[in-house]
């Protein structure tokens, strides 16, 4: 009964949880299960059509976790041709962790959203860890805007975090959410059986992830 009870408080907690964000305009973090020395590029998307006169936009990083290696507008909306031309200023502040980069339009500006540039990093340590890679802040022709962020697989995260081990993902989807805080509750309180050794500090590191308790903004 008591099993069942903290089960029952849990799943409350978290679906309060997550309505908060939901009401704050969060976007759910991605979940990478990366191996160490290897390289990942990840596009940058608007998923909002603007007449694009400049893009800034600040990315912060673990340089503990990842070091940034470049960016690319080729294969993008505003890769360079006969009639689009914008800038491409990019700065590192690898002791913060930072990256700010602008593009400004030097001829025609054009209207569109999509893949605006591609971002490649290599992954140093692959230990479990939040906010590998964050997109702080956008801005399109000098106003904020909520609609962009990392694409994968179709869909858009702010958030990009690393881990190595398969508790923190139960069905290997790359998220986390309700399916995985049941499955660690049923484990604990011996409904199934707990083949991962979970306890209940990884139940309250994945409701902070889910929280986004450690997110700057």
């Amino acid at each position: 009964m008591k099993a069942r009870l903290c089960l029952f408080l849990s799943i409350f907690i978290f679906t309060q949880v997550i309505n908060s964000n939901a009401q704050n305009n969060i976007s759910p973090f991605y979940l990478l299960q990366a191996s160490s020395k290897s390289y990942y590029t990840i596009p940058i998307t608007l998923t909002r059509e603007y007449e694009i006169e400049a893009i800034t936009l600040k990315l912060v990083y673990n340089k503990e976790i990842i070091r940034f290696e470049d960016v690319s507008l080729m294969g993008g909306i505003l890769e360079q041709t006969d009639m689009i031309n914008y800038g491409l200023h990019v700065g590192v502040l690898a002791n913060k962790g930072e990256i700010n980069i602008s593009l400004p339009a030097y001829t025609n500006v054009i209207s569109g959203k999509g893949d605006v540039m591609f971002i490649k990093f290599k992954i140093l340590n692959n230990i479990n860890t939040m906010n590998v890679l964050s997109l702080n802040h956008v801005e399109v022709n000098e106003l904020s805007v909520n609609e962009c962020g990392f694409r994968i697989n179709n869909n858009i995260y702010k958030v990009i975090n690393i881990y190595n081990r398969t508790l923190f993902d139960v069905n290997n989807d790359h998220k986390q959410g309700m399916q995985d805080i049941i499955y660690y509750l049923k484990c604990i309180s011996g409904i199934i059986k707990n083949k991962n050794n979970v306890n209940i500090l990884d139940v309250v590191q994945t409701l902070q992830r889910l929280s986004f308790y450690e997110i700057q903004d």
